[in-house]
């Protein structure tokens, strides 16, 4: 047992020994720029394949279908309303026209 134990123990330090910090390859500027690179192509040829995916699907009316009873509703229209919004269209048509007409500038609303 004991030499088994001397056998291992110089094996000990050269496992358990931190290397200096220049050694661990932190700072390497050709690898960092490739794996960026490869991760926005990679991210890019993701996403253009979804968006083709994506559109293949909405041209073949799988996404966004609408029935066709939704389509043929009726439509109301409040006359009321309607006719108020002429009428109120019509009063600034007619006013335009007379300061055409009179050449006579409004005073500024914000005075």
């Amino acid at each position: 047992m004991s030499d088994l134990l001397k056998k291992i123990k110089p094996f000990l330090p050269k496992l358990f020994q931190k290397k200096v910090s220049y050694d661990k390859g932190g700072l390497r500027p050709s690898r960092d720029w490739r794996n960026i690179l490869i991760t926005t192509f990679l991210t890019l040829c993701i996403l253009a394949s979804f968006s083709f995916y994506f559109y293949l699907q909405v041209g073949a009316g799988k996404f966004f279908a609408v029935t066709q009873e939704d389509t043929q509703n009726e439509v109301k229209i409040n006359r009321n309303l309607l006719d108020k919004v002429v009428k109120d269209i019509n009063d600034r048509k007619a006013s335009l026209e007379q300061i055409k007409q009179n050449k006579i500038v409004p005073p500024d609303p914000s005075l």
